[in-house]
């Protein structure tokens, strides 16, 4: 196995051919060198982040269950009964190192695999969306989902809603309780922004669904897709009822807040879950 040499930032990478981009410095794949192991012991030690092992048996000493739907890895002696990051049954977890460890003790009986849902073997979060379509629109189609996958169009644009919310029902309370007609304003701006990039945040949350998790319905997944159907019902909901009565913060305060603290409450579901899925905590 070949090494290559970072020469912006020093990292290594283990592999036949040097990354794309460093996943330190982000460097193109033309600023690595191959270098031999003689002269990686004698470069001056530089922090460096070790290239992530697709070897089965090094991924057995890092977990003994693998989660098929989101890849979280569980070093008990038997698979936890729900994955506590994506909530997928025990039946979906699959035995990492069978090969090489079961290799070793002749007799032992070979687990049956689980069909893989999410990303590949040796990298869960990847997709293989295979080969491009022959047709202009289909090809088109699947180069802008490949573009939403490789740049993690849904975590970054979620953001939006996820932190103008709170905003915007903290405007609409004070609002009510000052009888001030600039904070309502405010609020309306920022709504009208949420309602505008919700179209962006639910097709790119649908596409990493049925691409990355291959459309698993899990619990947390139909969760999360409520909850994001609560908000964007619930802010086109506060538009329309801005639209209609412009006067509802004092004309019906507690009803229109109460609209907005249900959104609220949606939108940090669905972001907890979110979080959940993306950092495996």
């Amino acid at each position: 196995m070949k090494k290559w040499v970072c020469t912006v930032c020093g990292y290594i990478h283990v592999g036949d051919e040097p990354p794309d981009t460093c996943p330190v410095c982000g460097a193109d794949k033309s600023m690595f060198e191959e270098v031999k192991e003689a002269a990686i012991d004698s470069m001056a030690p530089e922090p460096t982040i070790p290239a992530p092992s697709t070897d089965a048996t090094t991924s057995a000493v890092n977990g003994k269950w693998e989660c098929t739907v989101c890849g979280t890895l569980d070093d008990g002696d038997n698979p936890p009964a729900e994955c506590p990051v994506c909530g997928a049954d025990q039946s979906l977890f699959n035995r990492i190192g069978e090969t090489t460890a079961g290799a070793s003790q002749p007799g032992k009986p070979k687990i049956p695999e689980a069909p893989r849902h999410g990303g590949s073997a040796t990298d869960p979060r990847s997709v293989d969306l295979g080969p491009e379509p022959a047709s202009f629109k289909a090809r088109l189609h699947h180069r802008v989902i490949a573009q939403i996958l490789k740049h993690h169009v849904h975590p970054v644009s979620v953001h939006i809603p996820n932190g103008v919310i709170p905003f915007s029902v903290l405007f609409v309370m004070l609002a009510a309780a000052f009888d001030c007609r600039a904070l309502e304003i405010a609020a309306q701006c920022n709504m009208i922004f949420v309602v505008l990039t919700m179209p962006i945040v639910l097709y790119s949350g649908y596409v990493e669904w049925q691409k990355r998790y291959k459309g698993f319905p899990g619990n947390r997944f139909i969760a999360k897709i409520v909850a994001a159907a609560v908000v964007t019902v619930s802010a086109a909901a506060v538009i329309v009822w801005w639209w209609i009565d412009p006067a509802v913060v004092q004309h019906k305060p507690g009803s229109f807040i109460l609209v907005n603290l249900i959104m609220l409450f949606a939108a940090a579901v669905a972001g907890l879950i979110g979080g959940k899925l993306v950092f495996r905590d």
